[in-house]
């Protein structure tokens, strides 16, 4: 157990590191529009009949890994389980060719790289399986003037057996679990927030996540065109329109970490719950 100021909790009480990281930390609890939809939106995904994710599936025995699996769920969970084991995370080397067999590849020759491409080769491999997934960018609350460190990728899948959209950091190898309820990103940031005892994470230890996570939990941004298709990615990969919840009260940021307005990414902002996560 971590050690933490003897000072943090009134005299004489007995609390684990969780505790002290809910008490000291001022968590910001955000308000999204949960009733109105501002318009509709057209999400496209892979259906998994694409023979680029045939060989993805056979080329890296997906079907091994799955194996014990019964519900999407636990194949959800071990493919982000697996794609968390594949290179050891590097934060700064981007892939030349951004699609999950060529990432794949390049790491089985001893290459790392960056929670993008971990998100990018998770998003693939659910795809494989039928399971409609999107990379999602988790951005800090300063992202528009800091320097670097600004912004986070995971996955979020809808998860059939759940009925629900669920959040995976396949760089961690990380699912947020509220008792037996797997979260999204947007409700991760709520149970945080409302500093809710019953969250766990399958794969690492709550307080240390919850102290890397957090930070990231303010803006959230997806994009439109989800299928996992090499030419699709090669041609259109930065050339497409991206989905920014935005917490009441704020605007969409313009820039990413000091840098220009982006040409290729057109950012929609929505406070609505119900456009950021569609019924699929």
């Amino acid at each position: 157990m971590m050690k933490y100021p003897e000072a943090a909790f009134p005299e004489g009480s007995n609390h684990t590191f969780l505790d002290f990281i809910f008490y000291n930390a001022g968590y910001q609890k955000l308000r999204f529009d949960s009733r109105r939809s501002d318009r509709r939106h057209t999400f496209r995904w892979s259906d998994g009949s694409e023979q680029y994710l045939k060989t993805l599936k056979s080329e890296f025995g997906l079907d091994q890994v799955t194996r014990r699996c019964k519900t999407d769920y636990e194949i959800a969970l071990a493919l982000c389980r697996w794609v968390s084991m594949r290179w050891a995370h590097h934060g700064y080397n981007e892939s030349k060719r951004p699609d999950a067999l060529s990432i794949l590849r390049a790491a089985r020759h001893g290459k790392q790289f960056r929670c993008v491409e971990y998100s990018i080769v998770l998003q693939a491999c659910l795809a494989a399986y039928g399971i409609k997934a999107r990379i999602v960018g988790l951005l800090t609350i300063d992202i528009e003037t800091i320097r670097g460190g600004g912004g986070h990728v995971v996955v979020e899948a809808y998860i059939k057996s759940h009925g629900k959209w669920v959040m995976l950091d396949p760089q961690n190898g990380v699912v947020p679990v509220l008792g037996r309820t797997p979260l999204n990103s947007v409700e991760l940031q709520k149970a945080i927030s409302m500093k809710d005892r019953r969250l766990s994470f399958a794969g690492r230890p709550a307080a240390r996540y919850i102290k890397f996570i957090f930070p990231y939990l303010f803006y959230f941004q997806t994009r439109f065109d989800n299928r996992a298709n090499k030419m699709r990615r090669q041609r259109h990969y930065k050339r497409t329109t991206a989905l920014v919840l935005v917490p009441l009260g704020y605007k969409k940021p313009l820039k990413f970490q000091r840098g220009p307005e982006s040409k290729y990414l057109v950012r929609i902002e929505t406070h609505s719950i119900r456009d950021f996560y569609p019924k699929v």
